[in-house]
């Protein structure tokens, strides 16, 4: 991985005592050679905007307002939304502390809906594996590495 974790927005350590970087970029190449690119900051002026994009060499997949699209040399499409994974409407809010409720409220129903499942003893309703020990660790071995190349100007660091 190689990393940078700026600090963007104007502000010092005196104001509000905001010491934390707002912001990130990781580039980072994967065992079977993918490259991935990850960035994102908290400290834009102006609307939020997200964009999620994956890009292949038999296609591109993108998600753009809750809606995801995928483009290959046949065309381009959108894909619809499985049932199961359909959830109301968020209602808007000025609270700053609902800022990322659209964002966030469905995978935290989900996490929610399977915690229940496995309390109540019944089966999994998705197909998707258990995260184990060894995959927290894997993923902290990778903040790790991100902290250390961006402490390091950003220099590449191999997990």
């Amino acid at each position: 991985v190689s990393a940078s974790l700026p600090l963007v927005s104007d502000r010092s350590e005196s104001d509000r005592g905001a010491t934390a970087e707002d912001t990130f970029t990781v580039r980072a190449r994967l065992i079977n050679q993918c490259d991935v690119v990850l960035q994102q900051t908290a400290a834009a002026w102006g609307p939020m905007a997200g964009m999620t994009r994956v890009a292949g060499p038999d296609g591109t997949l993108w998600l753009d307002r809750g809606r995801t699209f995928l483009a290959t040399s046949s065309g381009e499409w959108e894909l619809p939304v499985p049932e199961d994974l359909m959830l109301g409407a968020v209602a808007a809010s000025d609270d700053p502390a609902g800022a990322f409720t659209h964002l966030e409220l469905g995978p935290y129903t989900r996490l929610c809906e399977a915690l229940l499942d496995g309390v109540e003893g019944r089966p999994m309703a998705a197909a998707v594996p258990i995260p184990t020990f060894s995959d927290g660790l894997a993923g902290m071995r990778v903040l790790d590495a991100i902290r250390a190349s961006a402490a390091a100007d950003g220099a590449r660091v191999n997990i």
